[in-house]
């Protein structure tokens, strides 16, 4: 856009701006345009008086519309729309546009100011394990990189952050819908499973979404095991990564050498998987996704070995809580799709008495008896759906299925049902605010209902 790009280089007047939005995102971006120069007003759909006030304590004499009229516009030559995914955000964006105003997001925003290298990492599950990951050996190579995203600042509160070597967001699709203008330095995409129904209606709309982060990064990180993340097509350098071989010398994959199972670029060994603290397929696509993207960054996963063999995941995903009477418990609070809980169960090695429930999203859960292939010993069922749940599991006549109120019920059943070398695992599979307000309250309600009723 030009105008950003003369904004970039003088200190003068630049022209009006509309920011939509009085949040902490909102603020960020009216103080970044501010200070370059732009005559900034601030409005809002509805009245928000205590927003109002914060917005008026630390951005004093801007002007602020809330509610704001459709004329708000006239004159003006940038709106920009602090959050990313607002439904209102179509009808605004082709209000200021009849105006002649031009339109983005707050990410796009982002982009076309941010002066330094920016990694992306987006997914239906793993975004956040690779992006911590990636954040670790970047660190470890003395880089210096600042989180946004799903987790981290607020886009546009990263470009006040000095001595920044790259920006690593993670984002999910919902960031990425309204898009049209973001080139990432690196950008993968791990794994598309159906999540977020309510919101797409089909997975198609989903990957369209998502696509849009890789179709112009100068080089795309693509999972090669997922057909549907596969076919997507990019401009730039293209690597993949899989569980086999690789298919060329830019291309990660895994190779056993004499019993021991490698992750490996090309016909080079990197990393000895037995070393690593993390198990599991699903674990070893997050470690191999974090190499190439770290090495197409420009940190060597050679020299950083220690950063991956030492990642122990993260709470609440996939998280051993103990064993007692031979019986394992798996916290994995963090699940709030299919995928996710599927690959939680074939991670597992004994046969698994599953817990899952909350609010499914209208996602098929007939993906898990498809593909457990007798693992599954047990399933309970908690939470607002858990009898629609259920019934997607109908067809394991062998599976013993129990459906219970809350966790507390659900722990109680599973520790009857369980035998010497079983493994109950906690994969809810759901969104978590039918009972909790994230998944972080979640896993810890898990965790604290094991130590009362098992312990």
């Amino acid at each position: 856009m030009e105008l950003l790009k003369k904004s970039a280089k003088s200190n003068g007047y630049m022209g009006n701006a509309v920011v939509v939005g009085l949040g902490r995102s909102a603020i960020a971006c009216a103080t970044h345009l501010i200070d370059n120069g732009w005559d900034v007003e601030m409005a809002e759909v509805k009245s928000q008086p205590g927003l109002e006030r914060n917005v008026s304590s630390m951005l004093p004499g801007v002007a602020i519309n809330a509610p704001f009229e459709s004329d708000l516009f006239v004159g003006k030559d940038l709106a920009v729309l602090s959050c990313t995914s607002a439904p209102s955000n179509l009808r605004i964006s082709r209000m200021a546009k009849e105006y002649g105003a031009e339109v983005m997001n707050s990410l796009e925003l982002f982009f076309h100011c941010a002066d330094k290298p920016v990694i992306s990492i987006t997914g239906t599950n793993g975004k956040s394990s690779v992006t911590t990951l990636v954040g670790n050996i970047i660190s470890r190579c003395r880089g210096v990189v600042q989180l946004g995203g799903c987790r981290g600042y607020p886009f546009m509160e990263l470009l006040k952050k000095r001595q920044v070597d790259a920006y690593l967001l993670e984002l999910s699709a919902p960031h990425l819908e309204q898009v049209e203008r973001i080139h990432s330095e690196v950008a993968a995409v791990l794994n598309v499973s159906p999540d977020h129904l309510e919101r797409y209606k089909s997975t198609d709309a989903c990957v369209g979404a998502m696509a849009k982060l890789i179709s112009n990064a100068k080089t795309a990180v693509i999972n090669r095991d997922d057909p549907i993340v596969s076919d997507i097509s990019t401009t730039g350098q293209r690597i993949t990564f899989g569980l086999n071989s690789p298919e060329s010398e830019e291309d990660y994959g895994v190779v056993e050498f004499s019993g021991v199972n490698w992750v490996v670029r090309g016909d080079t060994k990197l990393l000895n998987l037995d070393r690593c603290q993390l198990s599991g397929d699903h674990n070893v696509l997050n470690i191999l996704a974090s190499c190439a993207v770290a090495d197409a960054a420009g940190y060597p996963v050679k020299s950083v070995r220690t950063a991956v063999t030492n990642f122990e995941g993260l709470p609440y995903r996939c998280s051993t809580e103990g064993e007692w009477n031979g019986v394992r418990w798996v916290n994995d609070a963090r699940s709030a799709n299919v995928g996710a809980a599927l690959a939680a169960i074939q991670s597992n090695e004994r046969p698994v008495i599953l817990i899952a429930g909350g609010l499914s999203k209208g996602a098929d859960f007939s993906m898990i008896p498809e593909n457990v292939n007798g693992r599954l010993r047990g399933c309970i069922f908690f939470g607002r759906d858990r009898r629609e749940i259920s019934k997607t599991f109908d067809v394991t006549d062998n599976v013993a299925k129990h459906h219970v109120e809350d966790i507390y019920d659900a722990i109680s059943v599973a520790n009857s049902m369980t035998k010497e070398g079983d493994c109950v695992v906690f994969s809810p599979g759901c969104a978590s605010n039918d009972q909790f307000t994230d998944f972080e309250h979640r896993g810890k309600s898990f965790s604290q209902a094991l130590q009362l009723q098992v312990l």
